[in-house]
C-alpha cells in the first residue's frame, strides 16, 4: 500500500512539472507572438508616415539605418560598383550611401600626407559579375565604359578581389553566332581618339595634353596602367594574364578586337576580331622577325580571324613583343610591320592603331577599316 501511495505522489509531480513547462512555454509563445505583432504595427505605422510625407520610401528607410564606419562593404553587381565610382568622382569628403540595403560612409580618398590617410571602408567582390560582350562593347563608337580598372586601381579604390572578378559572356546570338557562351576577361584597353578630324592633320606631339591616350613615348607604361580620370587606358598586361592559362591545354585563348567597323564603332555581332590559342603570354614571347614575315607565335592556332586583313594576314600569327617602337605587343609575327597592335605608343594612319593594310569600303554589308582609335584585348577565364 505504502509503494502505491509512493508511485502516485511521483506520477502527480509529474503531472504538475509538465503543465508547469507547458504554462511557461505557452507564455513565451503568447509574448513573442504580441511584439513580433507590435513591431509590425509599428512598422507598418512608419510605412504609412513615409507615403503621407510625399517622402521617397528609399530615402526614407535609408535614414533610419544606422552609419557605420570601419565595415566591409560587399559589391555584387555592376551598378553597386558604378556608385562607387560616383561617389568617389564626388568632390565631398564624406558621403553617405546605401549598398545591399544598409547604410554606409563613404570618406573620399585623399592621396596620404601627414593630415591625411586612405579610407577605412574596405570593398569586397561578393561574386564574379559577369557582363554580355555584346551588349555591352557592340556598336559603341566614341567610349567603351569599362569599370575593370577600379579593381585593380588601389591608389583610388580599396576592393578586395575575394577571388572574383569582372568577365564579359560571348553569347550565342542564335544558332549560326559563332559565340559559345564562353567568359573572357578583358586585360586590356586603350582609347587614343583625340578629336573629330585625322591624325595626320594634327600637328600636336602624340602623347602632350589631356585629350589622347597613347602610351606616353613608352611601351612599359602598357604593362600595369590605369587611366581612372576618364577610363581611357587600361592594362593588367603585366602579371594579369598568368591565372587564365588553360592547364588542359596549356595555352592562352585570346580575343583582339578594335572599332575598326563602320562609324568607327565595335562590331562583335559580326565577328569583327580575332580569336586564337598561343602557348605563351604575348608579353613573355619575344620576335625574332624572318624573311618573309611567316612566323606564328608559339603553339598557335586560330578559331576566328574576323578582322580586316589582305590575303597574307598582314602577317598575323598571334600576339608577340613587338619588334618595332611604335607599339608594345603586335601581330604581325616575324615581320618589322606592326599591324594589330596593343599599346599604340605612336599614331598610324587616320584613327591612330594600324589593324591591316586592308580597307575595305564595304564588305557583307557593314565598312571596316584598316585603323582604329580604340583596342580591347581579352583573354578566356572560363
Amino acid at each position: 500500500m505504502k509503494r502505491l501511495k509512493n508511485q502516485k505522489g511521483a506520477i502527480s509531480v509529474f503531472v504538475i512539472l509538465a503543465m508547469l513547462f507547458f504554462l511557461a512555454f505557452m507564455i513565451g509563445t503568447y509574448t513573442i507572438t504580441t511584439r513580433r505583432n507590435a513591431a509590425q504595427l509599428d512598422a507598418a505605422r512608419e510605412t504609412t508616415k513615409i507615403y503621407q510625407m510625399g517622402v521617397d520610401p528609399n530615402t526614407a528607410y535609408d535614414s533610419l539605418l544606422s552609419i557605420t564606419d570601419g565595415s566591409v562593404v560587399p559589391i555584387s553587381t555592376i551598378e553597386q560598383l558604378k556608385t562607387l565610382k560616383g561617389i568617389t568622382e564626388k568632390g565631398d569628403p564624406e558621403v553617405n550611401y546605401t549598398i545591399n540595403g544598409k547604410l554606409y560612409t563613404y570618406k573620399k580618398y585623399v592621396k596620404p600626407t601627414e593630415e591625411t590617410k586612405k579610407p577605412n571602408i574596405t570593398y569586397i567582390l561578393n561574386n564574379d559579375i559577369i557582363l554580355d560582350m555584346k551588349s555591352e562593347i557592340d556598336g559603341h563608337s566614341t567610349n567603351v565604359e569599362l569599370y575593370d580598372y577600379m579593381l585593380y586601381d588601389k591608389e583610388h579604390y580599396n576592393i578586395n578581389l575575394n577571388n572574383h572578378n569582372i568577365y564579359y559572356r560571348l553569347a550565342k546570338a542564335d544558332a549560326t553566332d559563332i559565340a559559345d557562351d564562353s567568359l573572357w576577361k578583358c586585360i586590356f584597353y586603350q582609347n587614343n581618339y583625340k578629336t573629330d578630324t585625322d591624325f595626320n592633320t594634327d600637328s600636336s606631339v602624340i602623347g602632350e595634353g589631356t585629350e589622347n591616350n597613347f602610351i606616353n613615348a613608352s611601351k612599359d607604361n602598357a604593362k600595369k596602367y590605369f587611366s581612372s580620370s576618364n577610363t581611357r587606358l587600361y592594362s593588367i598586361l603585366d602579371g594579369g594574364i598568368t591565372p587564365y592559362k588553360n592547364q588542359n591545354s596549356n595555352c592562352y585563348e585570346f580575343l583582339l578586337t578594335y572599332n575598326c567597323a563602320e562609324n568607327e564603332r565595335f562590331d562583335i555581332t559580326h565577328g569583327v576580331y580575332n580569336r586564337w590559342q598561343q602557348t605563351n603570354d604575348p608579353t613573355k614571347e619575344y620576335e625574332y622577325p624572318t624573311t618573309d614575315g611567316e612566323a606564328i607565335a608559339d603553339g598557335y592556332t586560330s578559331k576566328v580571324l574576323g578582322l580586316s586583313g589582305n590575303s597574307a594576314q598582314d602577317f598575323w600569327g598571334g600576339l608577340v613583343l613587338s619588334s618595332s617602337d611604335a607599339c608594345y605587343l603586335d601581330g604581325s609575327v616575324g615581320h618589322s610591320a606592326w599591324y594589330y597592335a596593343v599599346g599604340t605608343v605612336t599614331n598610324w594612319g587616320k584613327r591612330g592603331t594600324p589593324v591591316s593594310e586592308y580597307d575595305a569600303t564595304s564588305e557583307g554589308g557593314y565598312k571596316k577599316f584598316n585603323s582604329a582609335s580604340q583596342t580591347l584585348l581579352f583573354v578566356r577565364a572560363k
